[in-house]
């Protein structure tokens, strides 16, 4: 079976829609958000022009009406957020209660391809690991077999043995013994 005979995944199609409720909730809500932008500079211009607030030198009233004015905001983005999300669901809704279930054996298919493809790759990691641990094999006993061919060569050569007393590693190891013996 094949996978490009397989429809997308649910959460392939679900990601899709998504992307397209989003893009009709933001264009609708930026439209919307601009008007209620405008309608509050109106309002703040014309608050501001009949109530001119006499100047106080007391911080802590102008810092409740900076809190005050923050939580204000805080509450519309709250309402803006509330109805963008409840838009959402009702598109959702549209869309997704008019889509019928999946077959079964949908699901069960997917499943099954993602497990012999991945069982393949694993499969063929193997191979190519026991190939190369094959190469770095053969490699190692080559190396043994040229190694044990050069202490044949260097054993012919009469002089670099220890046992012979000739070398100064045979009079060392007299003198050693002399000085253990005492």
């Amino acid at each position: 079976m094949s996978s490009a005979a397989l429809p997308p995944l649910p959460s392939a199609r679900a990601k899709d829609i998504k992307s397209r409720i989003q893009q009709s909730v933001t264009s609708h809500f930026d439209l919307a958000s601009h008007q209620d932008a405008q309608k509050s500079s109106s309002d703040i211009s014309k608050a501001s022009v009949n109530d001119t607030p006499e100047p106080t030198h007391d911080s802590t009233h102008s810092n409740n009406q900076l809190s005050q004015n923050n939580e204000d905001v805080t509450r519309q983005q709250m309402r803006v957020r509330k109805k963008k999300l409840q838009c959402i669901h009702r598109k959702e809704q549209q869309v997704f209660g008019t889509l019928p279930p999946l077959d079964s054996n949908l699901p069960c298919e997917a499943i099954h391809e993602y497990i012999a493809t991945t069982s393949a790759f694993l499969n063929s990691y193997v191979a190519d690991v026991n190939a190369a641990l094959e190469g770095t094999n053969h490699k190692l006993s080559v190396l043994e077999k040229q190694m044990a061919m050069l202490e044949v060569r260097l054993a012919s050569i009469p002089g670099l043995t220890n046992e012979e007393k000739g070398g100064k590693l045979g009079e060392l190891k007299e003198i050693d013994e002399e000085s253990t013996s005492q």
